[in-house]
């Protein structure tokens, strides 16, 4: 049957002079359920721990390379690591100035 509609494709496109190889045409099927990203997102949440984040994330619509994600999502994280790194060491480890003149006063 979808050999049949690429033919007529073929002849429609050849009424208008311009040439189309149906042989040449790639065919590409993808799943239509479910459409709600929040179903989906709740499907994906329920999943957590049984399957892989690979195959989660391969279930996100609008994500066309799950290992490409999940490397850019790792990175965002040493990101994020490294940011409150720097913010905690520019404070250092030091005691805040209120709680250091509050334990001067216990002793």
């Amino acid at each position: 049957m979808l050999h049949e509609r690429l033919h007529i494709l073929q002849e429609f496109y050849g009424k208008k002079n311009q040439a189309i190889d149906p042989h040449n045409i790639q065919v590409t099927f993808s799943r239509g359920l479910p459409k709600n990203i929040a179903e989906l997102a709740g499907i994906i949440s329920a999943l957590q721990g049984t399957v892989s984040k690979e195959t989660l994330i391969s279930l996100l619509p609008f994500v066309e390379d799950p290992k490409d994600e999940m490397k850019a999502v790792a990175k965002e994280n040493e990101e994020t690591i490294k940011q409150q790194q720097e913010l905690f060491s520019q404070n250092g480890n030091d005691m805040p100035k209120e709680l250091e003149e509050d334990e001067e006063v216990n002793e």
